[in-house]
């Protein structure tokens, strides 16, 4: 530690305290910083115009002035576009004429490239522009013109607050002036005027306010019917139970956050037989549970990635011969994609189960090339042959993306 008012940074007297007589002064009041301070100190001073309340000024205060500079660096979320609406019949012709615009990268482009390109293009494909997440209503069936029916009744139900204060203050006005006494002749008028004006006011804002609850309730009643009919007519003999459980899950349950069931954490104990106090502490359980169980060795991405790039060479075979009718084909894939349930957890490629339960013919279309060079090479994306494990915040294991710490690879 230092003094920086026993440098030459100090300005004025140093000293802070006066003796009883009057008749002495003394420096006993010190301001003590970490030396490494020092080159940030700019001023030193004895405050003598400060104020300490005392009945007896024999104290005064010493002031110090630090200045350093922070180069600091802030970079901002991007905006993110929500999803697809995949309820929406607009919303989702729109994403599948863009899905139907994938280029699918040539033949003898490698899995990674490929892979790459062919997720960009459909998470391009999904996106809404113009939109976020939380633009949109809290239930599927609101649509514009409730949205903004809606608006208008709060816009009213503000004009009838207002009114209501303004013939609250006018009350309390003419019980003070009754109190003081008598209005003047030339105010009685108009004060019974401005105040038949509030009331009429309120008047017309409570029928205002009336008439558009109404409206609002006949507009969400017709156009939740409106939207399950809608849903209902999309089911057939195929449709899974899950699946219809899933459309009609918008219909059901509360809007308001707080009144939603919350998932607990699971029981996860560590090593040591006591529950994992947090989500970090349950994915290192799990990853060494996994480690122990198939002899992984913790490694990083760089070094899985190479050993997966010296598999594939391994792997390659020099020579085959395969016959077309013993792959897998288009329709098979289709077929695939349009079982996928909705719902399920978005996996590091953040391609939702929607997007390939309601868009099958466009998403085999795009990955047909990616399947054959698996079934005839076992060329497999790195980031489908899974290694990574992590939890979520509602402890849900998921994979986790590329850039991960290090992880178990097994």
């Amino acid at each position: 530690m230092c003094l920086p008012s026993t440098t030459c940074l100090h300005h004025g007297p140093r000293h802070t305290w006066t003796s009883i007589d009057g008749n002495t002064f003394h420096c006993i009041d010190y301001v003590a910083v970490p030396s490494t301070w020092l080159q940030s100190c700019v001023w030193s001073q004895v405050l003598e115009d400060f104020d300490l309340a005392t009945t007896r000024d024999d104290h005064q205060v010493v002031g110090l002035e630090l200045n350093w500079d922070v180069v600091a660096t802030y970079k901002r979320a991007p905006r993110t576009h929500a999803d697809t609406e995949w309820s929406c019949l607009v919303q989702r012709d729109s994403a599948r004429g863009r899905l139907a615009e994938i280029v699918v990268p040539s033949w003898k482009t490698d899995i990674e490239l490929h892979e790459l390109t062919v997720r960009q293009q459909m998470q391009k494909a999904v996106r809404v522009a113009g939109a976020t997440p939380k633009s949109r209503p809290k239930k599927a069936y609101i649509d514009a013109e409730t949205w903004s029916i809606r608006t208008q009744l709060l816009q009213q139900r503000k004009l009838l607050k207002r009114t209501r204060r303004g013939i609250a203050r006018e009350a309390l006005y003419k019980t003070f002036r009754a109190w003081s006494g008598a209005l003047p002749a030339a105010q009685v008028d108009q004060s019974f005027n401005y105040g038949s004006t509030l009331r009429i006011a309120q008047v017309r804002n409570i029928a205002g306010y009336r008439k558009l609850r109404i409206s609002l309730r006949s507009h969400l009643q017709s156009a939740k019917q409106r939207l399950m009919t809608q849903r209902l007519e999309m089911v057939n003999e195929h449709t899974v139970a899950h699946s219809i459980l899933h459309m009609l899950r918008d219909f059901t349950g509360p809007t308001n956050p707080k009144k939603a069931k919350k998932t607990t954490l699971p029981m996860v104990h560590n090593q040591n037989g006591l529950p994992c106090r947090s989500t970090a502490e349950a994915a290192q359980t799990w990853i060494q549970f996994f480690s122990d169980m198939e002899g992984g060795q913790r490694q990083s991405m760089a070094e899985l990635r190479q050993d997966w790039i010296n598999s594939l060479h391994e792997m390659t075979p020099a020579h085959f011969q395969v016959q077309a009718h013993e792959l897998p084909t288009l329709v098979d894939l289709e077929v695939a994609f349009r079982r996928v349930a909705c719902g399920k957890a978005t996996g590091p490629d953040n391609i939702s189960g929607e997007t390939c339960h309601y868009a099958p013919e466009k998403c085999a279309r795009a990955n047909f090339a990616a399947m054959w060079k698996l079934c005839l090479f076992g060329h497999e994306a790195l980031m489908h042959k899974g290694g990574l494990l992590s939890l979520s915040k509602h402890t849900k294991a998921r994979e986790i993306p590329n850039n991960a710490p290090p992880f178990d690879h097994y």
